[in-house]
């Protein structure tokens, strides 16, 4: 069985879409759990709509603690031995389940819509580091055991970043195939579209935990492992120094953090490796001054501007 875990929050207009799609789907052995995030527009009527039209659906109905605790929630309640994750406003091929279980075999975890390639949890941790494997939950098909002693980060955007370096690097084995199946929708209001001061926090955790957890295994001398690694980072710092100059915490414990590895973490023959808004943002952030913001945010301006 494949428990199919749906986050609900605020999404009417597109619920019914999403849940139709898993009800398509040619693999019917499936358990969807709808957790209903404190829903305040119709999304929690809808979802148990649904319940009483077929059995396979059970509905949790909680206060609003945000996208990771919802899904932490489905993974607590669930019973199936494989885990999907599907946000409410996407919608998923009807074959996506079938072709999903008919391919991962002995593995722990099969991602959809990367290079074809079988690898090691090390190896599958050094290719999302490289970039072949994304950090999303939601294309990726997980035995439960992925989550016997993980879970997502509780009232953190940014949440996949923090939590898929750690499922493909304990996992026996990972199996990518080319195919998709997924359709996500980019709207207005979601993660990738807000930048506010709980946004470039988050990332910037998500980032600098990712290269704690990872720095000690890839080792110093992988060169181009460690740049990528690095690299992300880096762009957390320039999103930070770029955004609202007038209103950066230049005395945060968090942008001082951001200082200090902006100074001791990028040697000169990594940093030059790195795009020139990425290299500026890191200079600039070495400083952590009120004007080092204001140019940094007014270059991010600039640059918007000439790209528009």
């Amino acid at each position: 069985m494949i428990s199919v875990i749906i986050p609900v929050y605020n999404v009417e207009v597109y619920l019914e879409e999403c849940i139709n799609s898993v009800f398509a789907q040619t693999y019917t052995d499936l358990e969807i759990i709808l957790v209903d995030d404190g829903s305040n527009d119709r999304s929690g009527e809808i979802c148990d709509f649904y319940r009483n039209i077929d059995p396979r659906i059970r509905v949790f109905h909680t206060d609003n603690h945000g996208l990771s605790e919802a899904r932490n929630y489905g993974i607590d309640h669930l019973c199936g031995d494989y885990i999907y994750f599907i946000d409410s406003d996407d919608w998923i091929n009807p074959d996506v389940l079938e072709k999903g279980l008919d391919r991962i075999g002995s593995a722990d975890v099969l991602c959809f819509g990367c290079p074809s390639a079988y690898y090691s949890g090390h190896e599958a941790l050094v290719a999302h580091i490289n970039g072949k494997i994304g950090p999303a939950a939601w294309n990726k098909l997980y035995k439960r055991e992925c989550f016997s002693s993980i879970r997502f980060p509780k009232d953190r955007k940014y949440e996949d970043m923090a939590t898929t370096y750690k499922i493909l690097y304990k996992a026996n084995k990972v199996v990518c195939i080319d195919y998709s199946g997924y359709h996500y929708r980019s709207r207005e209001g979601s993660i990738c579209h807000t930048i506010d001061l709980k946004n470039i926090i988050d990332y910037w955790k998500s980032c600098k935990e990712r290269y704690d957890y990872c720095i000690k295994i890839i080792g110093e001398d992988a060169l181009e492992t460690r740049i990528n690694l690095l690299k992300s980072c880096g762009e957390a710092i320039s999103r930070a120094w770029a955004w609202r100059s007038s209103v950066n915490p230049s005395d945060s414990p968090v942008w001082n953090e951001m200082a200090v590895f902006a100074r001791t973490m990028f040697p000169l023959n990594i940093k030059s490796r790195f795009p020139l808004r990425i290299r500026g943002g890191l200079f600039l952030a070495q400083y952590n001054r009120p004007w080092a913001f204001w140019c940094a945010h007014t270059a991010h301006v600039l640059t918007r501007e000439m790209h528009n």
